[in-house]
């Protein structure tokens, strides 16, 4: 049976529609359900922060009293407040709603340390399989003992959906969400915001699990000198990400980065600023990306200034924008023994001090076929080089330096930025 509620309110009573197969007989079918106060629980935030968090722990512990499951779903409603959970991070039940009364009306937090600061953070909550966290914020404050890592939400072996929820991480190396281990976790109208120190930091880092499915994902962070920020980390695992808009910051900045794992993105808006290590829009090794309707902005002062790289993989894109705009030798996209098709890209990389910038960077190739259909490159040092992958380039535009290492490259039907057309040549 699957439920759609229509008024949550504080009192206990959600008024749901509710239907099943039509071939069961059951007077639920197309009916309005009230779910009345028997398998909800209210938790009032009337006392100081601890005190309220001690509170939401027990009011879980009675609901796991009663054995949720799946045809006896509980939810537990948080009112306006703040709840610290204190020295331990708080676990979610499976088929238990925690549902507050919205993002900047209920905040879960945790100010308690973490045992040893030498290992990592345990978080604010832990999730599992089946449970529903939704209309509230989580956030962890930086560590006055001044903890290696300050996480928001882990989940290991399982995961819940997040629907409406913002999870704040500082500290000085922070991950919001951590999950590894399990069946595939969703992420509904997701705010992240990532504050670390000079280290390492992760928005969001998916190992070893099934599809992580994020739709309407909000992601901001920061980090100070020298610490590099990654967005969103894919290892041994697949992510799925549409609507989203990504905005980091700090002296090195990483989209998204992965290894035997797969990125597709769609609808998305990409915007990295790295002052001086190096700024990469998205790094996969023995993986692939996917994206359609995305566009890549990226400004950075280090060596490694690159919109796209594959390394022993593969990427598809499809009305993709990529602008890197300065950097050492900023780079569009670069391969090596990896196969690319593009669609409908956009590519812009020039670096205005000394007139440098590489559209399409080709490494070792073996088998591996670069194609690119319909799109538009621009770039000083090279628009398209090569130096062991086959690229067949067509309908497009190639505006700036020549085409390198044409014995691996053809053009058919391309034009340069004077609007000379090659039928059957790359320009030079």
């Amino acid at each position: 049976m699957k439920r759609f509620i229509v008024e949550t309110d504080s009192d206990g009573l959600d008024i749901a529609f509710a239907h099943l197969d039509p071939a069961v007989q059951n007077p639920l079918i197309n009916a309005i359900e009230i779910r009345t106060p028997e398998r909800v629980r209210v938790v009032e935030a009337s006392g100081l922060a601890l005190d309220n968090g001690r509170a939401l722990r027990q009011a879980l512990a009675e609901v796991a009293t009663h054995g949720p499951g799946s045809d006896t779903p509980w939810v537990v409603k948080l009112l306006p407040g703040i709840f610290d959970v204190g020295d331990v991070p708080l676990s979610l039940l499976p088929y238990v709603e925690v549902e507050g009364s919205g993002e900047l009306a209920t905040m879960i937090m945790r100010t308690g340390t973490t045992p040893e600061v030498s290992v990592p953070d345990d978080g604010v909550l832990r999730g599992v399989d089946h449970s529903t966290l939704r209309h509230l914020t989580v956030y962890r404050p930086p560590g006055g003992d001044m903890r290696l890592s300050s996480r928001g939400i882990v989940n290991i072996g399982g995961a819940p959906r997040l629907e409406s929820v913002t999870v704040e991480v500082e500290g000085h190396n922070v991950e919001a969400i951590m999950t590894e281990h399990h069946i595939g976790a969703r992420l509904l109208d997701v705010t992240l915001h990532c504050h670390g120190g000079p280290s390492w930091s992760t928005c969001l880092r998916q190992t070893n699990g099934g599809t992580l499915r994020a739709s309407n994902l909000t992601m901001t962070g920061s980090v100070r000198n020298p610490g590099i920020l990654t967005g969103i980390e894919f290892v041994f695992s697949p992510v799925a990400i549409s609507n989203a808009r990504i905005d980091l910051s700090g002296p090195g900045v990483v989209g998204a980065a992965g290894g035997k794992g797969e990125l597709t993105m769609h609808r998305a808006s990409v915007s990295l600023d790295g002052s001086f290590r190096g700024t990469t829009g998205f790094r996969t090794t023995i993986g692939g990306v996917n994206l359609t309707d995305v566009t890549i902005h990226l400004q950075g002062w280090g060596a490694d200034t690159t919109g796209i790289h594959v390394e022993i993989g593969s990427a598809t894109l499809e009305r993709v924008g990529i602008q890197v705009t300065s950097g050492d030798s900023p780079t569009g996209i670069s391969t090596n023994n990896a196969s690319l098709t593009l669609a409908d890209v956009e590519i812009l990389a020039h670096e205005n001090v000394y007139n440098t910038g590489w559209g399409i960077d080709l490494g070792e190739g073996g088998y591996d076929l670069a194609t690119v259909t319909g799109s538009s490159i621009t770039a000083p040092s090279s628009t398209v080089r090569s130096v062991g992958t086959s690229a067949e380039i067509q309908n497009s535009t190639l505006a700036g330096g020549p085409v390198i290492g044409t014995e691996f490259v053809t053009c058919t039907d391309v034009w340069d930025e004077h609007g000379t057309f090659y039928p059957d040549s790359c320009p030079d």
